[in-house]
């Protein structure tokens, strides 16, 4: 089956460990998939490790397959997925600090490419992403290093979450890219507000 350009025939699996910063960080990957790839079946992976609470409310209330597992690496994750949920088409492997900002066909992107195994987002062999501060009209950005005045390393391991803040991390100097993501931001918080009970 053809991948269409919204995402219709293909898997994205989210790939989180049990932690606060994967908790907003997944649920604002799933929420930018929602936007631009709404056709596209999402399974967020967690591996389960101590925690000091309850997280990761988010995915089965946004429809989304949520995966608890035991620690394992990312490929037998994949694997397990993909027979645990009957996987035989292209999967796309996410992390959870990846949004997607663009569509396949406003990104020029030709979903042929895919074929029908693992594609790691992160990987240049497709060119399916780019960092956040760039203004290459990737699909799935990085911001990792930051967007704006959002330094993401600030929020991690911390019990605040920053989807929670009224803070604007818009600044007037920002990529395409940059901008796309605080054009998510505000709704994104909301509904995970709404999902998790902030």
């Amino acid at each position: 089956m053809a991948i269409t350009y919204t995402g219709d025939g293909l898997t994205v699996l989210i790939q989180c460990d049990y932690l606060l910063h994967h908790d907003w960080m997944g649920f604002l990957s799933r929420y930018s998939l929602m936007k631009y790839l709404p056709d596209a079946r999402v399974i967020v992976g967690v591996n389960r490790k101590e925690m000091l609470g309850p997280i990761m409310y988010w995915p089965r209330r946004s429809g989304a397959t949520l995966f608890m597992h035991k620690v394992m690496g990312r490929d037998e994750e994949s694997r397990i997925a993909r027979q645990k949920y009957g996987v035989d088409g292209p999967m796309l492997l996410m992390p959870p600090h990846f949004a997607c900002l663009r569509d396949f066909d406003e990104a020029s992107f030709d979903t042929s490419a895919l074929g029908s195994g693992d594609i790691d987002v992160t990987s240049a062999e497709f060119g399916l992403s780019s960092g956040i501060r760039t203004n290459n009209p990737s699909v799935f950005l990085d911001y990792s290093g930051g967007w704006g005045s959002f330094v993401p390393t600030t929020w991690i391991n911390k019990l605040a979450v920053p989807l929670f803040t009224d803070e604007n991390y818009a600044t007037v100097e920002m990529s395409a890219n940059e901008l796309r993501m605080a054009r998510i931001w505000k709704p994104a918080s909301k509904m995970y507000e709404t999902l998790c009970g902030g």
